[in-house]
Parts: structure tokens; C-alpha cells; sequence
């Protein structure tokens, strides 16, 4: 039988629960000076406790917008309650002859959360070969010259087994990314990209949370509010892209999952279960698939 464990936000707005759940693994500023000699860095350590309060938050080029984390934040939420088996989680690379620039544009922010991943695995090897994906998306989407010199700063970090600056230079590529594409006057795509991104990180958060290991399971999601401000951005794209249908089935599953997962559930006691997680899983990933297929 599996277990149910009650939620315990009793009358938190989602902010508040979102700030409960994820534990503040952020970055920060990233020192060149410090990180020189990136070979003699020692492991990462856990660090304080810190709440995150998305209702303060702004955009400030850390993909805050619309109260979204981090996703190394997302990542070290759930690293602090288990010990994911990071590898094991990774999504198979796909073809680089994809013609269609939406479905590269949410390919390109599904790989994005891919080197996140690679970085939580310290796996070298898997973050070189992402840069070389990004490349290929970036000149679908006609912006490859532009990334290419962020792309080999990356592989470089990489090399170096410098974690914070995989981090850091991943995260500045999806800025740069989202500006090359607004000023080409691919408002869309940029979107798109970011959409991409939290699906991919909201599936694995569904793939590594279970009632054994954790016990808030709506942590899957990062805790109720946070596919709310991902189904948000739907709102940012035009009617026509909002329209197409892989798109609109994938809006349909992320409000049904933010519904399942809400605050007023949460604060009502509302016992989840594994079968829970699975289902929003199995949305999130049929989404993925309907956004990435050829």
C-alpha cells in the first residue's frame, strides 16, 4: 500500500509555499578570481537554509519572472530531501535535422534543463555533448553565431569540472538566448524556449519525488503556484502559436496539474500519493513528446 502524507502549508499563500519548499541554492554572482583554478575547487557543499520569497521577486535575468525559481534552486530543492540519481534521468539527444523552429525552440529549453542536470551529476562528458545540441538548435533558430562564444565558455567550465560556472554560463546562454530571439522579433520562440525548460525540470521533478523519500510530495512540482506562473507564460505567446495543438494540449495539462496542486488543497490537508506524482508525470512527459516528436 503506498503511503499518503498529508500537506502541511495550513493557510499559506503560494508564495509563501513555494518559498517553503525551495530551498535557496542560487548562484549568486560568479567570481572569475575565485574559480581560477577551477581543478582545486572543492565538492559543493550544502548550504543554510534560505526561503525563497517569489512574491518579491523581479525580473533580473535569472528567469524570475512570473515568480519562477531557478532551476538550480528547483534541483537543489529536491537534492536536500534524497540523493537523485541524476544520470539516470537523462533524456536521450535527438536528431539535428528537427525543421520545425517552435518544437527547436522548446527542444532547445528541454536541453537547456538537461545541462542543469549534467551539472547536478558532475558529468563532464553529458555537458559537452548538450553544448554541441544547443549549437544545432540555436542555428535552426537562427541565432548559432550569436551563442557560439557562450557555448564554448561552457565547454570550457566543463572541462574544468567548474560546476558554478556550468551553471552560470548555461544560465546567462538562456538570457541571451530569449534577448537574441525577442530582437529578431521571435517573441514567440523565446517563450517557447522557457517553456521547454520548466517542462523538462517539472518532469523530473515528477521522475525523482515519491512518498518514500519525501515528505511534502508536492515538492514533484515545486510545491502548489509554481505550474501556475509556468502555465503563465502561455499567456506570452500570439493567439496563432497559443493555438497549435500540441501547445494548447499541453496548457490543458498544466492547469490541470497547478488545479490538482493548489494551495487551497494543500492547506486543506489534502493526502497525496505516489499515483499522484505518476499522473502528473505522465502529463508533463506526454507534453515533452507532442513538443519534441518529429
Amino acid at each position: 500500500m503506498k503511503r499518503a502524507f498529508p500537506v502541511r502549508f495550513s493557510g499559506l499563500p503560494p508564495a509563501a509555499v513555494l518559498g517553503a519548499l525551495l530551498v535557496g541554492v542560487g548562484m549568486g554572482s560568479h567570481s572569475r578570481a575565485q574559480d581560477a583554478d577551477a581543478a582545486s575547487i572543492p565538492p559543493l557543499e550544502t548550504p543554510a537554509i534560505e526561503t525563497l520569497d517569489v512574491a518579491s521577486l523581479s525580473p533580473d535575468g535569472r528567469a524570475r519572472d512570473y515568480g519562477l525559481p531557478t532551476p538550480d534552486e528547483f534541483l537543489g530543492a529536491l537534492a536536500k530531501e534524497t540523493n537523485p540519481r541524476w544520470r539516470t534521468l537523462y533524456r536521450p539527444q535527438l536528431a539535428h535535422t528537427l525543421g520545425d523552429r517552435s518544437k527547436a525552440a522548446v527542444w532547445l529549453g528541454a536541453r537547456v534543463a538537461e545541462v542543469y542536470l549534467a551539472a547536478a551529476a558532475r558529468d563532464t562528458q553529458q555537458v559537452r555533448n548538450l553544448g554541441k545540441d544547443l549549437q544545432a538548435y540555436g542555428r535552426i533558430l537562427g541565432i548559432g553565431e550569436k551563442i557560439a562564444p557562450r557555448l564554448i565558455r561552457l565547454d570550457a567550465v566543463a572541462t574544468a569540472q567548474d560546476w558554478n560556472g556550468v551553471r552560470f554560463e548555461v544560465e546567462t546562454l538562456m538570457r541571451e538566448d530569449a534577448d537574441f530571439l525577442r530582437a529578431q522579433r521571435d517573441e514567440d520562440l523565446a517563450e517557447l524556449s522557457i517553456i521547454g525548460l520548466w517542462l523538462r525540470l517539472l518532469e523530473v521533478g515528477t521522475a525523482v519525488v515519491n512518498s518514500k523519500d519525501f515528505p511534502e510530495l508536492s515538492l514533484c512540482v515545486g510545491g502548489p503556484g509554481l505550474v501556475d506562473r509556468v502555465a503563465a507564460r502561455f499567456s506570452r505567446l500570439s493567439e496563432a502559436t497559443r493555438g497549435e495543438k500540441a501547445l494548447s494540449k499541453t496548457l490543458e495539462h498544466l492547469e490541470k496539474i497547478g488545479r490538482f496542486w493548489n494551495v487551497e488543497k494543500a492547506a486543506s490537508g489534502r493526502a497525496y500519493t505516489d499515483e499522484d506524482v505518476l499522473d502528473s508525470h505522465k502529463r508533463l512527459e506526454s507534453s515533452l513528446e507532442a513538443l519534441t516528436s518529429k
